[in-house]
């Protein structure tokens, strides 16, 4: 059965990806978190039905296991851009499902409770930002883009953006607030940073807010984004994607 938020995703015009591949978890448990070419080389004996042969060749079923992971990556990564764009949401032009090129939005399954926009009188880069404002009961909503993690694997990474607050507070049960996302999946591995344990609340001027996290080297995808679960109105602008080495330097994306 198909959780009612990923069809609440499908109506906002979102492509719903697996956060991690069926055959990835079965990995991370067999192996116990090691990559594939640290995966133990004794024959095991594995706990089955008394009707089925109780031993298996564990390198023999890990190279299935890594090979039928690949497939799934691939499926996982197909159409998905390389590169991050309309960071600042300059193209402004609805693409199919009635949001800015590039990017998708989310919320928690049920009555719509956000509304989002294009804002072209509020703006921190060029002429537009854009805006997220509850209207609803719903918990959450999220903005993002997902891309091929190829070029940051293996590195550290770095989220910057611009935000706008108005009177974003808690709202409901729980640690609430505005806050942005950066995550890198795939492999049997995941790093993420929501912001859970420092929302945004408040009203604020245009302020920069940046998180950053590990992506593994057998990552497939990154998702960055915003997103709201307080009360409010929230504006973003100006996002920048960028890989920090570690002389300081960094290679960013600003598009």
């Amino acid at each position: 059965m198909v959780p009612e938020e990923v069809m609440q995703y499908g109506k906002f015009g979102g492509n719903f990806l697996p956060s991690r591949p069926i055959i990835s978890v079965l990995h991370s448990e067999l192996f116990l978190g090691s990559t594939p070419e640290h995966a133990p080389s004794a024959t095991v004996t594995l706990q089955r039905n008394t009707m089925m042969p109780n031993r298996v060749n564990l390198p023999a079923f890990a190279s299935a296991v890594v090979f039928a992971n690949a497939l799934l990556l691939a499926n996982v990564t197909h159409g998905l851009e390389t590169e991050p764009r309309n960071l600042s949401f300059e193209d402004a032009t609805e693409a199919t499902g009635g949001h800015p090129r590039g990017w998708e939005f989310l919320q928690h399954g049920g009555n719509p409770s956000f509304e989002f926009a294009v804002d072209d009188q509020v703006a921190k880069d060029g002429k537009h930002s854009l805006r997220i404002k509850r209207t609803g009961t719903e918990p959450y909503c999220l903005v993002s883009q997902t891309i091929k993690a190829d070029r940051f694997r293996g590195k550290r990474v770095r989220l910057t953006a611009f935000v706008r607050l108005d009177n974003v507070e808690s709202f409901g049960r729980g640690v609430s607030g505005a806050y942005l996302l950066l995550k890198s999946d795939g492999g049997g591995g995941r790093s993420f940073d929501d912001m859970r344990d420092r929302p945004l609340r408040g009203t604020k001027p245009w302020t920069e807010v940046n998180v950053e996290i590990d992506v593994l080297p057998v990552a497939a995808v990154i998702e960055f984004g915003a997103g709201l679960t307080g009360s409010g109105t929230l504006w973003v602008d100006a996002f920048k994607l960028e890989a920090v080495t570690t002389g300081g330097n960094s290679a960013q994306t600003t598009k």
